[in-house]
């Protein structure tokens, strides 16, 4: 739908859709939020899109941990992030400078000394344990 943007999934569209329209690459809301910034051009923007993480919880029913997944970075730096769980109707998000869903405002910011508290799907959980606690050996 958008050729000059970076997309990463995993999932693959080998062709369009026929009668389908392609999503408009502005928002009213959006450009309420961005009015007085500099445009950003699509080729440097990346975006990551899991649309259906926690398959085997999916397959299992256990719908509680079935979430979509994107996230946006700007360069290479991440800038916004949004969790979408269907089956319980709840959307979270959190935008760099601009906020988060009125879901995430009465969660406090941590500060970078703080420690980083990282949640993992059930059947990913020893591999991502592992390279966090890596991860954070590097950083002691």
């Amino acid at each position: 739908a958008f050729p000059a943007l970076n997309l990463v999934s995993e999932e693959h569209e080998e062709e369009s859709v026929e009668g389908v329209i392609g999503p408009s690459i502005s928002h009213p809301d959006i450009a309420k939020i961005l009015a007085g910034e500099l445009p950003i051009a699509a080729k440097d923007i990346t975006v990551w899109v899991d649309p259906l993480d926690a398959t085997k919880e999916y397959t299992e029913r256990l719908t509680q941990y079935v979430t979509v997944m994107a996230c946006i970075a700007v360069k290479g730096v991440p800038v916004a992030g949004v969790i979408r769980k269907p089956f319980d109707d709840e959307t979270y998000w959190a935008w760099v400078g601009h906020g988060t869903s009125d879901n995430l405002a009465h969660l406090a910011v941590s500060k970078e000394t703080e420690k980083l508290r990282v949640i993992v799907s059930l059947s990913h959980a020893g591999e991502v344990k592992d390279i966090a606690e890596r991860h954070s050996r590097l950083a002691q």
